[in-house]
């Protein structure tokens, strides 16, 4: 198991926590939140949260995707992301889906300390 030391190590900094109850699925990310999962093979992803939206329960998500996409890739097109693969994008996932809390390996999210810079 991962553990907030061991992450923190990995990034080389002690200004992120996670944030508590997030690796549940019924979590509401916040802006600037960052989530992560990691398989036990190494193999893992992260994005920045952008928005969540309550009353659809999508979350728009801004990261770097690899050439095949994500799990669940048509389905966030539908929802309006961007379908390009190979870059970086803005993707819109439900929170549930198995890009995000349903994925194996899921972690949770994180949150920057004193973040105050808006997106």
């Amino acid at each position: 198991m991962t553990t907030q030391s061991d992450f923190r190590k990995a990034i080389n900094s002690d200004k992120i926590d996670f944030v508590s109850g997030s690796n549940k699925s019924d979590y509401k990310p916040e802006r600037g939140d960052i989530f992560v999962w990691r398989k036990s093979n190494g193999v893992g992803h992260t994005g920045i949260v952008y928005e969540y939206d309550e009353s659809t329960d999508l979350v728009t998500i801004l990261e770097a995707i690899g050439r095949t996409g994500a799990v669940g890739e048509s389905q966030q097109v539908k929802n309006g992301g961007y379908s390009g693969k190979g870059c970086s994008r803005t993707a819109i996932y439900m929170t549930n889906s198995g890009a995000l809390s349903s994925h194996d390996g899921w972690k949770g999210y994180f949150r920057p300390k004193n973040y105050t810079k808006k997106l």
